[in-house]
């Protein structure tokens, strides 16, 4: 028997029904916080049962037109491509799959490569055929080349069964959308499991892709048998021990829990807060000189340098001992090492213990950057550098922008140092995030419609005209750095800007070429605003044209009102 999705969220619930989804509450909240946790996710809840009926919906609507194109062919790909211009940004890709399990359609235009792929042998796919309803799959590695979930619909053409068409998505980046807004009003935490143990989102995301059951994380502490507590029970609060927001140390933390159906799947529901203050008093900041900042980041490209050729010369146990040591030599104020293996495992933190030896590919910055797939793209080029949000441990742990320069050691593990850089706001609310991602999806799918223009200049005009020459633009480069398309210079058009530095040092358009490679993603750059003529912080999303060229365009978070 397949398992279907049973997914827990832990978070405290409402009691309503949204289209195929059902909320159930816990018991009345005791103090004010567990008051405050339960009425926040009960707005949160609804939000997500009604996300998810909103993406059925458009299931729906293509299953019902399919088989009036057929389900493979031009048409069809059209009906996908159309009903992906209408759902979440977070949503990533939607393929028709046959009785027999062959992909017959996919969408955008960059997945038809998958078309005639039998994808048989897959459970998930065995049990959407088998049952032949609407239903959430289990997270399992999709063709496609990442862990995520697939909604899918059932076709019929009168009472024949034809296949089913799906919505794929990465569910701790469908999630986010709905948990960070809360998470930073309120500081509250969330984690969302199946009741095989697995956490599909957590809001520290090195834990997404855990098995809270059995992961050495979680091994000597109350976890495992707290998240068994609530595979079986649909309601309830507890408190645990375990690590705080930022791995600095273990507190005593306060859960609440509830269950969400939808399609026939269980969800779980709840959200965390610790319940031992620990903060202090803010740091007063005074903004560095041109000149004080640039002294700063030349120490920190020497304090990783010296820390390398240490690496090199006495070897990598004796590196990270060294360089895990808060107290030992390798801590210069606010510069210290890090260091990763190339497979994204933690071997070097001395601030945050409690991630030395977990792999952490997954995690993205509080505004989406994939941090270790960036820095492994970064050390396997030589070295670079790159702006994320990270917490300070010189400031509390607050979250700022900093300035990280990575350095292979060797082919097999890199060296890591960063400046913490306040004077760059870094704050971009989701609002802001989700209309971003929403535009380059839509210019992705212009530039992956091409064939209906005769030129490459009518292709960018037609995109220009939509998206305007203000702080919106869309920009567009080739896989070598040659400047496609940036309306608010001109001049640029044609131009190879592969090594093109900011104001830090930053090389953008590569990284932009690594993110298009991975298949879109975030990049910082400090860059000119058209919209104030000055130069500031500009967060950055690109999508792959297929795999000649990429589009992106990007938020100040400066001039977000």
């Amino acid at each position: 028997m397949i398992n279907r999705l049973n997914l827990i969220v832990f978070a405290g619930l409402c009691l309503c029904i949204i289209s195929a989804g059902c909320i159930t509450t816990p018991e009345p909240a005791g103090s004010e916080e567990d008051a405050e946790m339960t009425a926040l996710l009960e707005n949160v809840t609804a939000e997500i049962s009604l996300g998810l009926s909103l993406l059925q919906e458009s299931n729906a609507d293509s299953a019902d037109k399919l088989p009036k194109t057929g389900i493979e062919g031009k048409a069809a790909g059209e009906v996908l491509q159309e009903k992906l211009s209408r759902v979440s940004p977070y949503v990533i890709s939607s393929l028709v799959i046959d009785a027999e399990g062959i992909v017959t359609a996919a969408a955008p235009v960059h997945y038809e490569t998958m078309v005639g792929t039998d994808l048989g042998y897959q459970p998930e796919v065995q049990y959407a055929n088998t049952i032949k309803k609407p239903i959430l799959s289990n997270i399992f590695l999709l063709k496609e080349g990442f862990s995520g979930i697939s909604l899918s619909y059932p076709v019929f053409s009168g009472t024949t069964y034809l296949g089913y068409t799906d919505l794929t998505f990465r569910p701790e980046i469908f999630l986010r959308q709905y948990f960070r807004p809360i998470t930073e009003k309120t500081g509250y935490e969330f984690m969302v499991l199946q009741t095989d143990g697995m956490i599909l989102y957590e809001t520290n995301e090195e834990e997404v892709g855990k098995n809270s059951f059995t992961d050495p994380l979680y091994q000597s502490t109350e976890v495992p048998k707290l998240a068994k507590k609530v595979v079986a029970e649909k309601s309830g609060r507890g408190e645990y021990t375990f690590w705080d927001t930022d791995w600095k140390k273990e507190t005593l933390r306060e859960i609440s829990w509830s269950t969400v159906t939808f399609d026939e799947t269980e969800w779980r529901i709840a959200v965390i807060r610790d319940m031992q203050d620990s903060s202090s008093p803010t740091m007063v900041f005074t903004p560095r000189s041109d000149e004080e900042l640039n002294r700063d980041i030349s120490g920190m490209t020497s304090f990783l340098e010296k820390a390398v050729a240490f690496s090199q010369m006495n070897g990598r146990d004796v590196a990270c001992e060294s360089f895990n040591d808060p107290e030992g030599a390798f801590i210069d104020g606010e510069l210290y090492i890090f260091a990763y293996d190339m497979n994204a495992t933690t071997l070097v933190h001395p601030y945050q213990p409690g991630i030395i030896g977990e792999n952490r590919m997954a995690i993205a910055d509080e505004n989406g950057l994939e941090m270790l797939k960036s820095f492994i793209d970064l050390a396997a080029r030589g070295g670079g550098s790159l702006y994320l949000t990270f917490p300070n441990p010189g400031d509390e742990y607050r979250k700022q922008m900093k300035l990280v320069t990575i350095k292979p050691v060797d082919d097999t593990w890199f060296l890591g140092s960063g400046v913490y850089i306040p004077e760059l706001n870094a704050v971009v609310n989701q609002t802001e995030i989700d209309s971003l991602v929403s535009r380059v999806k839509e210019a992705q799918s212009l530039a992956l419609t091409s064939s209906a223009y005769s030129n490459e200049y009518e292709l960018f005009t037609s995109v220009n005209e939509k998206f305007g020459a203000d702080r919106d633009y869309v920009f567009a480069y080739d896989m070598n750095g040659t400047c496609l398309n940036t309306p608010f210079q001109p001049e640029m058009i044609g131009k190879d800007r592969l090594n093109f530095t900011d104001a830090y040092g930053v090389e953008a358009v590569k990284l932009g070429i690594d993110a298009a490679k991975r298949g879109g993603g975030y990049v910082y750059v400090v860059y000119e605003n058209p919209d104030t003529g000055n130069e500031g912080l500009k967060l950055c999303y690109v999508l792959p044209v297929m795999d000649e060229w990429f589009v992106g365009s990007g938020v100040y978070p400066d001039y977000v009102s």
